[in-house]
Order: C-alpha cells, then structure tokens, then sequence
C-alpha cells in the first residue's frame, strides 16, 4: 500500500498484520492488516492510502507506542545543515540477504544512533547503478526497515527481498533535493557504485560538502588477498573519491594512517582526515558477559566444547592456517581430547583450496563446522558457550569479531597486525598470522591450560571497558559538527578536476586508474574535469547530457601559474545532430565559438586566465552551450550534446612546451 500526503508519496508498507477473520473467510493466508509508522505532525487530513495497482481505500489511524529515542519529522537544530546519508549499498546488500555483518552491520548501527539523537536534520538517499540521480527515502521507511531487520527471521526470503526492492523502487521514489551547503556523507561500499562518483563530483560542484566513512585501503595496498575485480572497481572509486571529499572519517588509527599515505603519495596535502573508531559490541544494547550463559539451541547442536572463529571465510581471514593446527592438535591429542573449530561466515573468495581440503578431509572427521546467515541470538549463544575465540587475520580495517568476543568474556587469540590490536588492545591473545607453529603452541596452551584460560578470562571481566555504538555514535556526530562549524556553509571548494600544465588528459574509461601503479602517471583528477552535466565515462570519451555542461580543474598552485592559459578540447559531433554551435565561456570572461559542419571529432581551444577556484588554489572553468541536442529512443532516453574525448592545457608563450603538448596529440600519447 502507497500512503499519499496530497499528490507526495510519503510513504509505504506492505501487509504484516493478522486477520483472523479474513483467515476464516478463505480469503488468502490472513495478512491483509497494515502497520505503518507516521510522523506525529503530518496533517492526516491530506492523506491517501492507495492499493498497489488498485485503487484507494479507506482507513482507521491510532496514535501508538514507538521505540523511545525515534524522533520523526523535522529535525533542524539551531538551523544546522542537512546531512544526507548515503546508504545505496546497504539497501541494495539487504535485498539478498536477511541478516548483516561488517559495513552493513555498521551503517545499521549507526543510522539507528545518530537518527535518535536528533543533532542535524538527517536525511536519507539513494541512487541506481547508472547513477544518473539520488533519491530520497522517506524518514519512516528507513525506521520500518530497521525495526523489520530485528525480528525478520520467520520471513521468508523471497518475502524479504520483495519488501527491500520496493523500498529501492526510485519509480516512487522522489528526487533528494540536495542543496548547496548541504553534506552528502557516504556510510557504505562506495566503490559498488563507481559511476555514483560522478554524480557526487557534480554536487559537490554545486556547492555540496562530501564526507565518506573509510573502512579500510586493503584493495589498494594489499591486493594479493582481493578479487582482481575488487582491486579495480576499489581503486578507482577511491582514487577518484579522494580528490571530492572534504572530510575522511575511518574506523581506525591504521586505516588513518593509510589514507593520509595515499595522500602523501600523490603529493598532496590530506583533507581533514579524522579516526572514529568502532564498537566492541555486536550489537548496541545487546547481551554481553553480564549475562547468564544459557546454551541456545545452535550451540546445543555442537557435541562437547568448541573453539569459535567468526568473519567471512577468504583468503586474506586466513582460515587455512587453522585448518592446519586442527589437523595438527587432532594428530598430537586425539579427537576426544581436541575441541572442534565451529566458523561462522559466508563464503568469500579465493578459498577454493581451503574447502577442497575441508571436503577431502571430511572436515576434518567432522571437527571443524561452518555456519553461516545465523541469527544474532545464536551467534550470541555461541559467543557464550565456546572456549575462546580465534582472528588469524593478515590484515584489517578494524576487526570486530575479536571486540565482540572480549565483550562476551571471551579471550581472543588473534594477530597483532595492522589494526588488529587497536581492538584487542592487551586483552587479545598475540599470534603471527604467517607463523603456523606460533599459533599452534598458543592455541595449544589455551585449550589444555584452564587455570591460564580462567585467568585470562578473570582479567578480561574486570578491566575491559568496551566501546559502545554509542560511543562510536557521539564521537561521529561530534567530529561532524566540529567540522561543519568551522568550515560554514557557503564554503566552495576547489574543483576536484587536475590536469598539469603541458598534459593532455584522456577521457576514456579504461584510462580511470585501477592500481597505485598507475597512480603514479595518471592523476585521477584527470577523471574529474567534467565536472556537471555529463553522462558517464564511456570506451571513447563522455556525451554531454542536453545542451549545457560545465569543465572543472584546479592547477598546480606550487608552481608559477602563467598569466595566459590556453585550453584545447578534443569534441566529437554525433551523428544525430547536424552542425551544432558551440559556444564557451570561461568564468574569467573569455569567449570562444565553434561551428563544426559535420559529425565527427574536431579540435577547439580557448585562451583564458585562471581563477581563484575555492579558498585556496586556483583553476579554470568553462561552460559550455551548443544549440541543439539529440534524444535518443527507447530503451536509453539518453539527451546527447557533444562528446569530449581529451583536455589538455598549455602556457602559449612557452614554446617548448607547446611542440611537446602537440607531439603528445599526434602520437595518442598519455
């Protein structure tokens, strides 16, 4: 059902109460009654409630009891800016899945705190895989979503996925007015979404603050325990990301650290880069070390004691090493004496070999057992009931399950690399992840030494003091404001476009960077130039989307910056638009016009003077206006001006520089 306020889709739901009556009557299974949460100021005389695909319906509201902490409707404290929070990702992971773990989990926790809290108007969007636009998700919908995810488990998921895709249905779905001023944060998997960062480019352009949530840079400096796909489509929306956003938030003083490198690598200065580390807890709110252990009907299931080892099974988690000192102990000890090794992930990548080993071995005689899609209440009941927890991971962004087990009481054996020991800090037990012997001996004492495993456990209990999703919560919000107050709102930053004078900057798609090696000779503010009105990146080059569009880059402000600038285009005509004018404008007052007769790619340049582009560095801009334009039919309904297919940028008194930019033309180089 589609609640209307007037013409305005406000909202919607779909059949979750009970009818008895309806049941009796053999009208279908009963759930024909609606539950769906309003705002307490809407005027409900405005409302229309209309059946999906049919017609409109009456209705009977009540005023009921919601979760404390939920405020609807306006937020605009002290006339603070909307933030938007960007949760594509999480949206889109939900409509396959039932449960969450890692970035979603995160983006879940998150959104619950820092909605409750009620410091900024806070917003919800969306985009598509074309990324053409963000849609906004009505307030409610975003709590109904999240109060489901808590008590879905009895949904089926085909059930499931059709209540998630209607939430993401952007034909009912209003466009997010988002303004100048305002701040666009990104919560999730930016880089699943690699054309979005054009459209963030192109807000940002307008005026619009850009903040993302870093997980970690793992893709880029560790890509031996990646999917090659991921190394690319990650390195290329971060690189590209880095050079749009005003503030870097990441979950940790290592992943910190590694930003601020990137940035160091490239030459450039940081943004504001600023660690909001993670929670210990599984879940805000939920049952820690404080309660009664009662061994629920999952860990009921395992036979004797067992060791428990939780994250997504692929490679860089490093379960293999386990798999050996398994074999190993069950070799020294016997099965009767060796607890079993129960894992909890879903499947990742690149374990092929590992579970061609748990298969060849039959699991090793059945003592190791892998779980995966549990529901909290069981993952809590195995926390509880195991002997200790094992994290043998290569490398991190944070590392969560060795946080949840310490908040349970459990001691964790887990290595102390990257960001591994911000989490586990002295609690955690030290091993090397590349050193299969060290493990074994540490893993071996804690199995067969209870007075050391009480002892530890005893020291655990009374000293750690874990970090809560509120606390993450409240330092995110307060780094937040910290940053929008000292920045204000009318704020333009430089254009996130980069092109050095003498270079000529292709377009092309494949040329976007995908390794730190290429980083090194392709800047990916080449990238960045087209900076609004542009389809995306294409083989050849870019379409411009209708008549108007806008060319965006800063310059080098560590070097001389000529009085003069000439600006070369490479454009491309379609075939569909017949001899179009083209008319450029620089922000400095230049004027330059085209004709092209024919359909094709022809050269144009334009010579003007830099700006000053934001606070600090200076730059060029150019909009650019043709007369006529071209729709394309069905299915694509694309609009197409021209196409640009390189930039390039010269000083046109430097001669030298000049007969070097034009052989670089001539022979197609970089």
């Amino acid at each position: 059902m589609n609640i209307y306020s007037g013409d305005t889709l406000i909202t919607w739901g779909t059949a979750n109460l009970f009818r008895e009556d309806l049941k009796v009557a053999g009208k279908g299974e009963g759930k024909h009654g609606f539950d769906i949460p309003l705002p307490l100021d809407i005027d409900t005389s405005t409302l229309r409630f209309v059946i999906e695909g049919g017609d409109e319906i009456g209705h009977n509201l009540f005023q009921a009891s919601l979760p404390a902490g939920s405020p609807r409707g306006k937020m605009d404290p002290a006339g603070k800016p909307t933030v938007w929070l960007e949760i594509t990702d999480l949206i889109h992971y939900l409509r396959h899945h039932k449960t969450v773990s890692g970035i979603q989990r995160v983006q879940c926790e998150l959104v619950r705190l820092i909605v409750a809290s009620g410091r900024f108007r806070i917003r919800f969007c969306i985009t598509t895989e074309s990324s053409t636009a963000y849609y906004e998700i009505p307030f409610v919908s975003i709590e109904t979503l999240l109060n489901r995810l808590d008590a879905n488990s009895s949904i089926p998921l085909s059930e499931w996925a059709g209540y998630t895709s209607s939430l993401a249905d952007t034909s009912r779905l209003r466009d997010a007015d988002i303004a100048s001023g305002d701040m666009l944060f990104l919560l999730g998997a930016f880089w699943n979404f690699p054309d979005a960062i054009h459209l963030i480019n192109s807000l940002r352009e307008s005026g619009v603050r850009i903040g993302v949530y870093i997980y970690d840079l793992i893709p880029l400096y560790n890509p031996e325990y990646c999917d090659r796909q991921l190394v690319r489509m990650f390195v290329s929306s971060f690189a590209m990301l880095s050079q749009i956003v005003d503030l870097v938030f990441t979950i940790s003083q290592y992943t910190a650290d590694d930003v601020t490198r990137f940035y160091r690598e490239l030459g450039q200065k940081p943004r504001t880069i600023k660690p909001v580390l993670l929670a210990h807890e599984m879940r805000g709110g939920g049952v820690g070390a404080g309660v009664m252990s009662r061994r629920g009907s999952l860990a009921e299931s395992v036979e004797g004691p067992f060791v428990l080892c939780v994250c997504t099974i692929e490679i860089r988690k490093n379960h293999i090493y386990l798999l050996r000192i398994w074999r190993e102990l069950l070799r020294k000890h016997g099965r009767d004496r060796v607890p079993k090794l129960i894992l909890v992930g879903r499947r990742g990548w690149r374990v092929d070999d590992f579970f061609a080993q748990l298969e060849g071995t039959d699991y090793l005689g059945n003592h190791i057992r892998v779980l995966h899609d549990i529901s909290d209440s069981d993952l809590q009941s195995l926390y509880q009931n195991c002997l200790f927890t094992v994290f043998p991971s290569f490398c991190e962004g944070w590392g969560l399950p060795v946080g949840e087990s310490l908040v349970y009481g459990k001691i964790c054996i887990a290595s102390q690399t990257t960001s591994i020991p911000e989490v586990g800090k002295e609690f955690a037990i030290s091993i090397d992840p590349d050193n299969v012997s060290d493990g074994l001996q540490t893993i071996e004492r804690y199995i067969f030494d209870d007075a050391m495993r009480d002892k530890a456990e005893a020291n655990l209990r009374k000293r750690f003091r874990p970090r809560s999703w509120q606390d993450v919560a409240t330092t995110f919000l307060d780094e937040l404001d910290g940053f929008l107050r000292e920045t204000g709102s009318d704020q333009r930053p430089a254009p996130a476009g980069f092109v050095k004078l003498g270079d000529l900057a292709r377009l092309r798609r494949h040329d976007i960077p995908a390794s730190m090696e290429d980083l090194t000779f392709n800047h990916p503010g080449r990238h960045l130039v087209c900076s609004k009105g542009w389809h995306k990146p294409e083989p050849w080059g870019r379409w411009m989307n209708g008549r108007f569009s806008t060319i965006s880059l800063s310059l080098d402000a560590t070097k001389p910056i000529p009085p003069r600038i000439r600006v070369y285009l490479e454009m491309v005509v379609p075939d569909e638009i017949d001899s179009p004018r083209l008319r450029i404008v620089s922000a400095c007052g230049a004027v330059r016009q085209a004709h092209p007769k024919r359909s094709g790619a022809f050269f144009v340049s334009i010579d003007c003077a830099a700006v000053q582009a934001g606070s600090a560095s200076p730059g060029i801009k150019l909009s650019l206006h043709i007369d006529r334009d071209h729709l394309l039919p069905e299915p694509d309904n694309r609009r197409l001006g021209l196409g640009i297919r390189a930039i390039g940028i010269v000083d046109p008194d430097n001669v030298m520089q000049r007969l070097e930019f034009m052989e670089s033309l001539l022979l197609g180089s970089q």
